[in-house]
């Protein structure tokens, strides 16, 4: 038990760090040692904490399949045992998993299902934990009131520090949901104090994920110059982590910054690193965000023809995706 145990106190390291291969190495270590022993309770209930875990970083890494795999079989153990509080983590992984696909009815699905198991085990904790993500959910979904007033809510349950990696997480997607809503100035300065926790708690994936969106805050602020050192920052720590989809949408602010200051030979290459990342691993919104800005950005250049050909790619995506609020927006643009 005691290198499993050490095994795991490594891996929530390795996640802090960003070394989510390593990470995912190491939990697949310690789930084989886990399967050779006894059926004893306390092995099957850290087989499917440790199940859990490597869902997390599989869907991290992109590799969905797998995750949605290891979260169902966390969840069977978890019922086998009757533990409420383990079935309703793996439900939230899967909803995780399902948000990342972009297939929103189904994560609420296991949000919901997710809040329901951890409220009768009075788990609040992890019900601020779902919260978070449930509030992610809508955000990608463009309803932006609903998606600051469930942040919110979870702030009153995290806000007292007893989680400070989950304080910085909401911390950044409330900043994520202000410049969504143009309330620029409030979501750069919310994304800072998510950068601080994440320094503080030495959490680098958190703190690459803060600087791309202060970043994005500063692009939306007409400053390009300030937006191109905070994706610098992001950058450096993302590569670090493997974050693919976070490398892939800095490379996408990276084009954007570029053509902001003229620059539409490095914004082209930039743009070009975007599409062929995220079309590799199979994002559709963010594949969708990459082709809609493109095409707004040759808008600008008064490139009509290639204008529409983006749109048109970033509408098919989104209609196939069902993303209502995102096809508005493509139909309105190709006016």
């Amino acid at each position: 038990m005691v290198k499993v145990e050490t095994l795991i106190k490594n891996v929530e390291k390795h996640i802090l760090e960003g070394r989510l291969e390593k990470a995912s190495k190491e939990l697949a270590e310690a789930i084989s040692i886990l399967e050779g022993r006894g059926e004893g309770r306390a092995d099957l209930s850290l087989l499917a904490q440790t199940l859990r875990l490597k869902a997390y970083c599989g869907s991290r890494m992109g590799e969905y399949v797998k995750a949605a795999q290891d979260a169902k079989r966390a969840l069977e153990i978890s019922k086998g045992l009757s533990d409420i509080e383990g079935e309703a983590d793996a439900l939230r992984r899967l909803g995780y998993i399902h948000w990342q696909k972009a297939d929103y009815s189904m994560a609420l699905e296991f949000y919901n299902a997710a809040l329901e198991k951890a409220a009768l085990c009075n788990a609040d904790l992890l019900i601020g934990k779902i919260k978070i993500e449930v509030g992610n959910l809508h955000l990608h979904m463009k309803d932006h009131k609903k998606a600051e007033r469930i942040y919110l809510d979870a702030l009153t349950i995290m806000k007292d520090g007893a989680d400070l990696k989950e304080l910085a997480r909401l911390y950044n997607n409330l900043g994520a949901c202000y410049l969504d809503m143009q309330r620029y100035n409030e979501a750069v300065e919310v994304l800072k104090q998510c950068a601080a926790v994440g320094k503080k708690i030495g959490d680098k994936t958190i703190q690459g994920w803060a600087y791309f969106n202060i970043a994005e805050g500063f692009l939306k602020l007409g400053r390009p110059r300030d937006a191109l050192k905070f994706l610098d920052k992001a950058m450096e720590l993302l590569k670090q982590q493997c974050d693919r989809p976070g490398i892939a949408s800095t490379h996408l602010n990276y084009g954007l910054a570029y053509s902001a200051l003229g620059d539409w030979d490095k914004a082209k290459v930039h743009f070009g690193k975007t599409l062929k990342m995220e079309q590799d691993f199979g994002m559709p919104a963010i594949v969708g965000e990459a082709f809609r800005e493109i095409g707004k950005v040759y808008l600008k250049k008064g490139d009509k023809e290639l204008a529409r050909k983006y749109l048109e790619k970033a509408l098919k995506v989104y209609e196939e995706a069902d993303i209502i609020g995102e096809v508005k927006e493509i139909k309105a643009l190709m006016k």
